[in-house]
């Protein structure tokens, strides 16, 4: 009777529910949030993250749940819906790569003063898509080694973004 009772709770334009879900950037140390899209009624949700090495954490039944990845590498999380106004579960899976953060590091040397007129190449380092802000005085932003001719005192910053992944340094 219960599960008559959530089939008449659903929508009058009532069809099979079909499970979709979106996450957050994969990056490693990050807790990854998980959000249920799922379109139409479903009452029971079960969620495999993947993550055998994880133990019991490696499933949920939350809606909406968050798990943390120890390693980098490839992972499929699923997500089985039940109870959808057709009585009919489905699933969702999505494949990512985990990436281990970038280390972001300016090797230009120590600080130095520059005078009016005078320039310094900045030499940025880490795997990644480099970038550099702010872009005034700067040669160009989208590379590891701008070469910087400030007007006045000014601090950049070098960011390294490695799959949605970032670390920063600033000189």
């Amino acid at each position: 009777f219960i599960l008559a009772q959530r089939i008449c709770n659903c929508s009058l334009n009532c069809g099979a529910a079909q499970a979709e879900f979106t996450h957050s950037s994969p990056c490693l140390g990050d807790t990854m949030s998980f959000t249920n899209t799922t379109s139409g009624y479903a009452g029971l949700y079960k969620w495999s993250f993947g993550d055998p090495a994880s133990g019991s954490a490696d499933t949920s039944s939350e809606r909406n749940p968050k798990h943390m990845y120890a390693s980098p590498g490839t992972y499929t999380a699923t997500l089985v819906i039940s109870y959808g106004c057709g009585g009919i579960p489905d699933t969702a899976r999505k494949t990512f790569t985990l990436v281990a953060p970038p280390v972001a590091a300016i090797t230009s040397g120590k600080d130095t003063t520059l005078c009016a007129g005078d320039s310094i190449r900045f030499r940025g380092t880490g795997t990644g898509i480099p970038s550099w802000s702010p872009a005034t005085g700067l040669s160009r932003t989208d590379v590891s080694d701008p070469v910087a001719k400030p007007g006045t005192t000014t601090t950049y910053v070098f960011t390294i973004n490695n799959n949605g992944c970032t670390d920063r340094d600033s000189i």
